[in-house]
């Protein structure tokens, strides 16, 4: 029998958003016959999934650096991919990705491969800079939609391919309707239209225009209520803030971060969501 490669995803942290979701959803199909998978992970505060990974059977290592630019960052990524003869390393999100292209190729791993998962027009253009003149380290390259894969196409874009991201069908049709307890827990009347979004509140989600967009849709139908899911960061006190001003305070609930929220999902009568830019938003697939 061959030996199982040995596989490293590396991400900037375990948090609570889009691309650490889809690994973790990921888990229950991976062919652990031919591959061994290990997690590692940079900012050792975003840690919210790290106890999914652990019972399901998966190694993870924190890097612990203090942040995205820390020097250490490299040397440990090195040292781990060199120590544990990690054979393939597959990296995401565009900080990681310069960290562990430089970093695999010290280490000699037999394969690099990188997935994209927004629009690189939308970068920080240092990292765009630092993603751009190291991404011919890479063997292959994931986009998560046409629109990214098109926003990268000239930088050896002979490597890029699309793979869109999903969901977990079965899942979801797996959750139970409890829309009347949902109702009752979040204090929302039975005749209620409700309104809702899931997405951190972190800037790109621009979830003022969000707020701003409800209150006009409120003013037309009172009836209504907006339910926001996600992790606040603070941000709900501004929000609430703007909130009163548009004279909806009452009829706006922030439930912070959730780990039921298929759940809630099943009783919003219409979902929002108010980014910027976005990849291919897991959100909005389910």
């Amino acid at each position: 029998m061959n030996e199982s490669v040995k596989v490293l995803w590396l991400i900037k942290g375990l948090g609570l958003g889009g691309a650490e979701k889809l690994l973790v959803n990921s888990v229950p199909y991976l062919d652990r016959d031919r591959f061994i998978y290990e997690i590692g992970y940079l900012l050792p505060w975003k840690n919210a999934l790290v106890s999914e990974f652990d019972n399901a059977g998966i190694k993870v290592s924190c890097f612990n650096v203090r942040n995205h630019w820390d020097p250490r960052a490299l040397f440990r990524v090195y040292r781990y991919l060199r120590d544990n003869d990690i054979n393939l390393l597959h990296i995401h999100l565009p900080f990681t990705g310069v960290i562990g292209r430089l970093a695999g190729k010290m280490a000699g791993v037999r394969g690099i491969v990188y997935t994209e998962h927004n629009i690189w027009e939308r970068l920080n253009p240092l990292t765009r800079f630092m993603n751009k003149i190291t991404f011919g380290l890479n063997d292959m390259v994931i986009a998560v939609s046409d629109e990214v894969k098109a926003s990268i196409s000239g930088i050896n874009s002979g490597k890029v391919m699309t793979i869109v991201n999903g969901v977990d069908i079965n899942m979801l049709e797996k959750t139970k309707d409890d829309s009347e307890v949902v109702r009752k827990k979040l204090d929302i009347d039975a005749t209620d239209f409700i309104v809702g979004n899931v997405a951190n509140l972190t800037p790109k989600k621009n979830h003022r225009n969000l707020i701003e967009a409800f209150a006009l849709f409120h003013s037309k139908h009172p009836n209504s209520v907006l339910v926001v899911i996600g992790q606040t960061f603070g941000k709900e006190h501004e929000l609430t803030e703007l909130s009163r001003r548009f004279k909806i305070k009452e009829k706006v609930i922030f439930t912070g971060p959730r780990d039921d929220i298929s759940r809630l999902v099943r009783v919003f009568d219409v979902f929002t969501l108010s980014s910027d830019f976005e990849g291919l938003p897991v959100a909005m697939l389910e």
